[in-house]
Formats: structure tokens, C-alpha cells, sequence
């Protein structure tokens, strides 16, 4: 027997819907499971017909062991979807995690200032000014760039910006005291490692449509989002947002690293 699963949209669509535990995380988890005893001879993974293959995505299936194909190369195999439960059914892949190959302080704040949507993204300096003076932390940065795209680098004290691969940027965010970035994928780590993670819209970029989905979002605590996330509007709401990380700081100092199983189930 051979099964694929299907590639969602975005980065932060794609971890959320297969690795973090929920109903939709299901199908994969009982696919790579079949694998691993032998009952599933060969797996794959397929992109949305709708949407182009989101790169990032498919290097999380890479580090999974599960090989990026064509609707092509998988004519008669089965849907994961349609894989009957188990007993007891499998929990969903550990995010995995690659140790980046350049020296990281064992101490530091990550930030990510680029989204996929140009209008999350952020250029303001002064924001590294406040992350700066609020931690008295390095400040790690990390993201990918796209050529189309032009935004004006905000500073940092190690620059990753396309050195990283997700897997190493997942390692970089389990051992984060905190995440700063856009409206992005990295909402996730909380769950996925009990990181802090506050979200900033800069407004004179932000569009009305993120900041209504944006709220939507945090309501229904999409993507598994709980206690440790935040979101704020940069600068407008800068005081916010420095109590918002000075909280993060005093949790991550006192608590720790957080194992994924204490965080509840969204």
C-alpha cells in the first residue's frame, strides 16, 4: 500500500494542521505510523491543487522522511484521509529540529521581521531599540527574503536571514527565551515548545484585512494558540508590548522550556 497527504497552504497552515495535536493531525500521524511497521510501503506528499508548493513546507515532509511528489507519481495510491483509525491512534510528529551549524548565544531573543503577506512584514529600527533595552538580550534574527520583495533590514546582533533551514529554525525557537516576529508560522512555537511568542502589525503597513483576521485568529485561538501568545500594533501600542515581553521573560525565566504535552489541546 502506498498513501500521500496533501500539502496545505502557508508554513504556519502546514504545522499547525499536521504536527500540532488535533483531528486534522490524524491522517498523517496514522500514514507515517503505517510506515514505520511496515504495513505502508511507500509515502508521500502532494500539493494542494489550488496552491504552488510552499518551499519551507516541504522542507518540514524532508526532515519527516516524507518525499515531496507529483499527483502524477501517486495515481492509484491512497489519501491519508482515508486510512481508518488505530488502536490507540498516534500522536502526530515531533516538529524536528536540526542544530544550526554557527555559533548561537546561549541566551537571546529570536525575531523574525518577514511574513509572506508584504504588509505584515516589518522595517521600523526602533524596534530592535525596544526588544534591546526590555531584555538586555542578543537579538538572533532569522526569515527568508524573496526577490520580488525589497524591506529595509532591521538591525540585530546575529544575522541568520536565509542561513537557516525551518528544522534549524525550530531549534532556534525551543531555545528562545522569546519570539518576536509578524503575523507568521511562528505563533506555533508555543505549543510546539513553549516558547513566548509576541506578534507585531506595523501600522502605515499593516492592511485592514490582517488586522481583522489577525483578531479572528487570537479569539478562537487558531493554530493551537494559547497563554503565551501576544499580538500587538507597533508603535502604537509599544507599551503593550513591552509588558507583553517583559511577561514573556518573567514565564520562560521561571518556568522554562515547556514539554509540548502540558500545553491543552485547541
Amino acid at each position: 500500500m502506498n498513501v500521500y497527504t496533501v500539502l496545505m497552504h502557508g508554513l504556519g497552515d502546514q504545522v499547525s494542521c499536521h504536527l500540532h495535536d488535533r483531528p486534522s493531525a490524524r491522517p498523517m500521524a496514522r500514514m507515517m505510523a503505517g510506515f514505520r511497521n511496515g504495513t505502508i510501503d511507500r509515502i508521500g506528499v502532494v500539493a494542494n491543487l489550488e496552491h504552488r508548493p510552499n518551499p519551507a513546507a516541504l522542507e518540514v515532509f524532508a526532515a519527516l522522511g516524507i518525499q515531496s511528489r507529483s499527483w502524477e507519481d501517486v495515481k492509484g495510491w491512497t489519501d491519508a484521509r482515508e486510512l481508518p483509525p488505530l488502536d490507540p491512534d498516534p500522536f502526530p510528529a515531533r516538529l524536528p529540529i536540526v542544530q544550526p551549524t554557527v555559533a548561537v548565544p546561549r541566551n537571546f531573543v529570536l525575531f523574525n521581521q518577514l511574513a509572506g503577506g508584504v504588509d505584515r512584514c516589518l522595517d521600523d529600527p526602533s524596534i530592535y531599540d525596544a526588544i534591546k533595552q526590555a531584555t538586555r538580550l542578543p537579538i538572533v534574527k532569522v526569515g527568508r527574503t524573496r526577490p520580488a520583495v525589497s524591506i529595509d533590514p532591521i538591525p540585530c546582533d546575529l544575522d541568520l536571514t536565509d542561513k537557516t533551514t525551518v528544522p534549524q529554525s525550530f531549534w532556534l525557537a525551543k531555545h528562545a527565551a522569546c519570539i518576536i516576529a509578524p503575523c507568521s508560522w511562528m505563533r506555533n512555537m508555543t505549543w510546539g515548545f513553549g516558547t513566548p511568542v509576541i506578534e507585531l502589525v506595523q501600522a502605515g503597513r499593516v492592511n485592514q484585512e490582517t488586522m481583522d483576521r489577525t483578531n479572528a485568529e487570537y479569539a478562537r485561538k487558531a493554530y493551537g494558540m494559547c497563554s503565551l501568545n501576544f499580538w500587538c500594533t507597533w508603535p502604537n501600542a509599544k507599551d503593550d508590548f513591552i509588558r507583553a515581553l517583559g511577561a514573556c521573560m518573567e514565564r520562560r525565566k521561571t518556568d522554562g522550556p515547556i514539554p509540548t504535552s502540558l500545553w491543552p489541546t485547541i
